[in-house]
């Protein structure tokens, strides 16, 4: 099975280091000049208890926009060529975590086409490099995706690199200013 026979959708609620799995993502997959705003991983721009509001770009170049119920994630799951990667902060109560038998992922978190990584695990720090952060990303790839698909961790490390030397110049811009190759705000990060 090829990347291309499949569908990945990353659905992560906000604050979640979600852009940042994205594009380890979109690192270890694609090539390092793959820009987020082609939507060849879809991604969730609201996750909710009731709603996960997704996009991605059809085959005629057009933004659609998705409004799932996670009875759809449910169906979704059942098809093997569909892949689910969220990330999830434990810690904050104000955020519905996915669990197995209770609320938001009731029913399909437990499939084994679906990744759940740890906001703890996305987070830099002396002691868990980029390196490390790309490399745990690649690992649960690795042991969930279809083995004959390519997954590049030099790339995706790389990337990461580029995308922290490039928030560099523009962390000083209003939350408002959005760039379409990372899909990186101005004051994206440490926002409280």
């Amino acid at each position: 099975m090829k990347l291309e026979d499949i569908n990945i959708y990353q659905l992560s609620q906000p604050r979640t280091g979600s852009t940042l799995l994205l594009n380890i993502l979109y690192g270890l997959l694609y090539p390092l000049d793959e820009p987020c705003s082609n939507y060849k991983i879809i991604k969730s721009h609201n996750f909710g208890v009731e709603n996960i509001i997704a996009a991605c770009v059809n085959k005629k170049g057009e933004t659609l926009r998705y409004h799932l119920k996670h009875d759809d994630v449910r169906e979704m799951v059942k098809n093997e060529k569909n892949y689910i990667i969220c990330s999830q902060r434990t810690e904050d109560k104000d955020q519905p975590v996915l669990h197995p038998s209770t609320g938001p992922g009731y029913g399909w978190v437990t499939n084994p086409n679906v990744i759940i990584i740890d906001y703890e695990n996305l987070l830099e720090t002396e002691s868990n490099s980029v390196a490390d952060i790309v490399n745990h990303v690649a690992n649960k790839l690795k042991n969930t995706l279809p083995k004959d698909i390519e997954i590049n961790v030099e790339n995706g490390i790389k990337r990461i690199e580029n995308m922290n030397e490039f928030y560099k110049t523009i962390k000083h811009l209003p939350f408002s200013y959005v760039e379409n190759f990372y899909f990186l705000h101005g004051h994206h990060r440490n926002r409280g």
